[in-house]
C-alpha cells in the first residue's frame, strides 16, 4: 500500500474526477454547460462516469477553463500539485487532473456517517510504518479535511517524547505549515494538546503564522506533564475520521500510524481529546492589552512584577535580552518617563520596569542582544513629522496613542548609539508591504515571557508558557533569518537612520520592486 494514497471503498469514490470538481465548487452541470460549450447532458455523463473526458478534447479545454475561472478562493489548487510540476498554468493542470482516472478520486461529505446500531457495515483503515508514515500521515489529514464541508476542528493530542518526529525537520515543517494554511482558508479550526517539549528549533511551532493562527482563535493550545497513554498521538476531526500513532517493533522506526473512518473510533477519540484538553494547563492571556482599561483590570491580568524564567534547571536568567516586532518603537525601547507623559491625563496603570528601556546602562548594553523589526515607511512618517500611532499603547490605555515626533525622534537616536555600540544590537528597516505579511507585532524576553498583538488590534496574548514562549523565539528568530539582506544590514540601516534623523530624504520615494512585494514568510518553493 502506498503510504500518500487513500484506499477507499466504494462507497466512498467519487464516479469522475470531474465530479469531485464540481463538489468542491459548488457548481451544476446545468451551470456549468450554460458558461461552456459543453451541453448539460454530456457533462452529467463526464460527472457520473460514464463517458470519459478525454485529454485534448474540446470539452476537457472547455471545462478546465471555466472551472478555473470559477475557482476564485483557490480551493480546488491542492487536487493537481502534481500536475504542476513542470510549471504547468491553473487551466493546463486542471485539464489534466479531469483526464486522469487512475486513481479512485474521494467524495466530499455533506454530513458525518451515523453510528449504526444493528447488521454490518464497512469503513475505512490506512496504516502507515515508520517515521516518515507518520508525517504521511499528518498531511494526508490535512489534505483529507478539505474534501469536507468547510468549518471543520482537527483535534490533536501529542503524547510521550514524540517530538522529534516533526521538530528539527524545516521542509516538513514548512510543508505542514502551507497544508494548514490552506486548510484555515476553509474555516478549519485546530485544538492542540501537547507536552512540554525540549527544542522548536525547525518544529511548526517556529512559524509567525503559527501564533498568528492563536492570536485569531483558529489555533487553541494547551500542555500537560501528566501520565499518558500508550498511545504517542490522537487525532480526529469529530464525526469524519480518527487517527492514532503507537509503538510496534514489527514496523520500521518502531512506530506505526493507523488512519479510521470507522463512526464508533471517531466518537471515543472525541472523548479521549476532550477529557486531556479538559485537564491540561492554559496559560496564555488573550485580549491582555485591552484588560488594563476595564474596570475589572486587577482580577483579570497583569503584568508579571519580574520576568520570569522558564521553568527548567538549565534555563539560564533573562538579561533584558529581547526581540520584537512593531511598525514604530515600543516596549524595550521606551523609557518609563516617557510612557508616564504618554499616559496623561489618564490614571497610570502599574507596569513593570521591563517593559521599558534600561539598555543605556552600561552592563545591559554591553550584553544586550537584541533583534528589533520596524517599519521602514511608520519610522520615515513619525520622523517626517506626520503622524504615527502606537498600536500596543492604544490597547493599553483604551485610547488613540500618538507618539510626539520629538519622543520618536529621542527613540530613533537612541536605536542609533545603541546600534553603533553593541554589534549584538540589531535593527532592520523593513518595507510595509512586508511587514504587514507578518500579520502581528509582538516583543519577546528571551528565556522568558512573550507579548502578542494582532496587526488589526482585534486581540492581544501574554504568555508565560515554556512552549509559547519558546514559540515566539524561535519565530522571531526565523523571521529574523527570513529578511532580505538589505533590510537588516547595518550599514543600510544605520545609514539610512542617520540621515532621516538629520533631515535627509524624508521625501524620498520608496523603492517598490518586485522583490519586495513578493517576498513571504513562508518560502512558495517548498513541495506540498
Amino acid at each position: 500500500m502506498s503510504q500518500s494514497e487513500f484506499i477507499l471503498n466504494d462507497d466512498e469514490l467519487d464516479s469522475s474526477p470531474l465530479n469531485t470538481v464540481m463538489n468542491i465548487l459548488g457548481v451544476t452541470a446545468l451551470e456549468l454547460s450554460k458558461q461552456c460549450a459543453v451541453s448539460n447532458s454530456i457533462i452529467s455523463r463526464y460527472k457520473k462516469g460514464t463517458r470519459r473526458l478525454k485529454a485534448g478534447s474540446q470539452a476537457s479545454l472547455e471545462l478546465a477553463r471555466v472551472l478555473s475561472q470559477l475557482d476564485q478562493a483557490q480551493q480546488l489548487d491542492y487536487l493537481f500539485v502534481n500536475q504542476r510540476i513542470g510549471g504547468e498554468s491553473k487551466e493546463e493542470a486542471l485539464r489534466k487532473f479531469l483526464t486522469d482516472y487512475k486513481a479512485p478520486v474521494k467524495r466530499t461529505r455533506s454530513i458525518p456517517p451515523p453510528i449504526q446500531q444493528t447488521g454490518r457495515y464497512h469503513f475505512t483503515t490506512e496504516v502507515y510504518l515508520g517515521k516518515q508514515g507518520v508525517m504521511d500521515a499528518t498531511i494526508d489529514m490535512l489534505e483529507y479535511v478539505n474534501f469536507l464541508p468547510p468549518g471543520q476542528e482537527i483535534v490533536i493530542c501529542v503524547h510521550g517524547e514524540f517530538d522529534s518526529i516533526w521538530h528539527n525537520n524545516l521542509p516538513f515543517a514548512l510543508r505542514l505549515l502551507l497544508k494548514m494554511k490552506k486548510a484555515t482558508e476553509r474555516g478549519t479550526t485546530f485544538t492542540l494538546v501537547n507536552r512540554k517539549t525540549d527544542d522548536l528549533e525547525g518544529s511548526p511551532y517556529f512559524s509567525m503564522f503559527w501564533i498568528s493562527i492563536q492570536l485569531k482563535g483558529i489555533l487553541k493550545t494547551a500542555y500537560y506533564d501528566g501520565t499518558v497513554t500508550s498511545r504517542l498521538f490522537d487525532a480526529v476531526i469529530p464525526g469524519y475520521w480518527q487517527a492514532y500513532v503507537e509503538s510496534d517493533n514489527t514496523a520500521d522506526d518502531g512506530l506505526i500510524t493507523i488512519h479510521s473512518t470507522d463512526s464508533r473510533s471517531i466518537y471515543n477519540a472525541q472523548v479521549t481529546c476532550n477529557a486531556f484538553f479538559d485537564r491540561c494547563i492554559h496559560l496564555d492571556q488573550f485580549g491582555f492589552l485591552s484588560s488594563f482599561c476595564t474596570a475589572d483590570t486587577e482580577a483579570k491580568y497583569s503584568f508579571p512584577s519580574v520576568l520570569p524564567p522558564w521553568d527548567e534547571a538549565d534555563a539560564p536568567s533573562p538579561d533584558g535580552s529581547f526581540s520584537s516586532c512593531s511598525s514604530i518603537p515600543s516596549f524595550g525601547i521606551l523609557t518609563r518617563k516617557e510612557w508616564e507623559a504618554l499616559c496623561a491625563p489618564n490614571p497610570l496603570p502599574d507596569l513593570p520596569d521591563y517593559l521599558f528601556s534600561h539598555l543605556e546602562q552600561e552592563n545591559n548594553l554591553a550584553k544586550g542582544t537584541c533583534q528589533i523589526i520596524l517599519c521602514r515607511e511608520d519610522v520615515r512618517t513619525g520622523l517626517s513629522g506626520k503622524k504615527v500611532v502606537s498600536l500596543p499603547l492604544s490597547l493599553l490605555l483604551g485610547r488613540e496613542v500618538v507618539i510626539p515626533y520629538e519622543m520618536l525622534h529621542t527613540m530613533m537616536w537612541r536605536i542609533e548609539s545603541y546600534m553603533r555600540v553593541n554589534p549584538n544590537f540589531q535593527v532592520a528597516l523593513v518595507p510595509r508591504r512586508a511587514f504587514e505579511k507578518l500579520e502581528f507585532e509582538m516583543i519577546h524576553w528571551h528565556h522568558s515571557i512573550a507579548l502578542g498583538w494582532l496587526m488589526d488590534g482585534s486581540n492581544s496574548m501574554l504568555t508565560t508558557d515554556p512552549i509559547m514562549s519558546r514559540s515566539f523565539f524561535s519565530g522571531a528568530k526565523y523571521t529574523w533569518n527570513r529578511l532580505r539582506p538589505g533590510w537588516k544590514r547595518f550599514r543600510n540601516v544605520h545609514s539610512t537612520l542617520r540621515k532621516w534623523l538629520t533631515g535627509k530624504d524624508l521625501d524620498t520615494p520608496f523603492d517598490d520592486s518586485a522583490v519586495i512585494r513578493n517576498w513571504e514568510l513562508i518560502p512558495k518553493d517548498i513541495k506540498e
